[in-house]
Parts: structure tokens; sequence; C-alpha cells
């Protein structure tokens, strides 16, 4: 519910972003996070219990992608299951630079998030890929929308038979507040410059509203499934949102093969 009520929130202010993500899944990694929370010492539980960041064993960098995608948090947003694709680029740079490390492996566990950021992100592992350089890999335990756009350009991926891949495509929300403002005896006017500025800052969602938002929905949906279908060999009536097991994604072509944890897939590439 938490997501759904900041959603509501930027709707209001006329701010909607676009999503790529599972809201089930989303939704019990809030309600994890908040019963962890509960009748604890909060603050030594936020700065005693950081998410980590990539950690180098032997040969190959371990590079974390847990939780909600989103850019432009500060850094304690990783204690509530947010991850910044900015960080995970950080770590790719350092460990493209590190002369010790000969591949990288990216640890996903995420429902998807925000849109900003992530077009980037997957170009930049694409990139590492075709390049040659040093191998990147996925291992995906949940591994749906915005975090599969970032996977998809890799080497290989690599998901956990129960866990979950999928969710291609985007969405977003607009809440029409005028019958909530009517009921507190208020009337927004909106004064703009132009057709399109501040829509929706009086609480109304128009036609002309709708239209432009499905619009850049479409666009941004179109630029996601093509990513996919130029490294993956997924179909299209499979792109539509839905989202499988790894058992059944790998039937797909949304991953290359299951394995059982993040050691057993490595294992699967050591000479």
């Amino acid at each position: 519910m938490l997501l759904t009520k900041l959603k509501t929130v930027k709707t209001v202010c006329c701010s909607p972003e676009v999503w790529a993500a599972q809201l089930t899944h989303a939704e019990e990694s809030f309600g994890q996070v908040a019963e962890r929370y509960i009748g604890g010492d909060i603050m030594h539980d936020i700065y005693g219990d950081q998410i980590e960041r990539m950690e180098i064993v032997g040969d190959v960098a371990i590079v974390p992608v847990v939780g909600v995608l989103a850019t432009g948090l500060p850094s304690i947003a990783a204690a509530f299951g947010y991850v910044d694709p900015e960080d995970v680029g950080e770590d790719l740079d350092e460990a493209m630079a590190n002369e010790a490390v000969k591949s990288i492996w990216l640890a996903i566990d995420s429902p998807g998030g925000m849109v900003t950021g992530i077009p980037e992100l997957a170009a930049k592992i694409a990139a590492i890929q075709a390049g040659g350089e040093k191998p990147v890999r996925v291992f995906a335990r949940d591994c749906y929308s915005a975090a599969l756009w970032i996977a998809a350009g890799a080497n290989a991926i690599v998901s956990l038979g129960s866990g979950g891949i999928g969710s291609v495509g985007c969405y977003t929300v607009l809440t029409d507040a005028t019958g909530f403002l009517e009921s507190m005896g208020l009337k927004l006017t909106r004064i703009a410059s132009g057709v399109s500025k501040g829509l929706g800052a009086d609480g109304k969602v128009t036609d002309g509203m709708i239209a432009e938002t499905q619009a850049d929905v479409d666009a941004i949906a179109g630029e996601f499934k093509a990513f996919v279908k130029l490294y993956r060999p997924v179909d299209d009536e499979d792109m539509d949102g839905q989202c499988f097991s790894g058992k059944i994604g790998a039937a797909k072509g949304f991953c290359d093969g299951t394995a059982d944890s993040l050691e057993a897939a490595m294992k699967l590439f050591t000479k």
C-alpha cells in the first residue's frame, strides 16, 4: 500500500512517475520492512543494517541489485528496500577498473521500480557485455520489469527456479482528487501558460492528460520491449506484463537456465 500512497501524492502534485515494477511484490517488500521496524530501536536498525554494495570474491565482483529501483534517493533509503541505479552503475565502473576482477555477477532480487535511470544502466551493462573484456552475468531470485530491463543485455541470466521473472511493460496512476477537494469545500483553478503546463495540478484528470500519459507509457514500453527482444529470444505475446516462474521463464527465453543459488549459478561457468 505504501507504494500506492506515494504514487497518489506524486500524481496530485502533477509529477507522475512511470513505473516498471511488479506491484504485488513491491507491496510485499514494503510490508516486510514495516514489520521489521515495528517495536525496535529504529535508529539502530537503520544505521546498523545497511544493504551492502559490491563484494569481490576471488576474481569475481558480485554486485547486489536488491529492492525497488529508484533514483535520487538518500543513501539511507537502502535500509528501506530501495536501490539506486546510479549506485549499481558506480559498482560496475569500479569492477571494470579493477584489474583483479575477471567477471561480474549481478545478484538481482527486485520487483522493478521507476523508469528513470533504467535505460541508461541497461545500456551500460549491454556495452560491457559487447566489449568482451569481462563477462557480466546475472543470478536472479526475482527479476521483474525494470530489473529485467537492466538484466536483459547481460552475457547470461540464471534464475532461481521458484523465483520470478518477466513483467515487461510499465504503468503510472493518475488520481482525480476533485471529489475529495469538493468535500472539503475547495475548488482549484489552474492558470497556466500552455494547454499541457500544470495538467493535474488542480486535481482534475482530463482526457488530454490521459492521452498524453498513455502516449508516454506506450513509448517507454516500446523501448523496453525492443531492448529485451534485442538480447533475449522472447515472443511478443509474453511481454504484456505477465510474470513467470524462473523455470517457465527459462522455457520462454527470459533466462538461460535455473540454479538453486548464486554459488550454483557461478559453478555453471567455472572452467
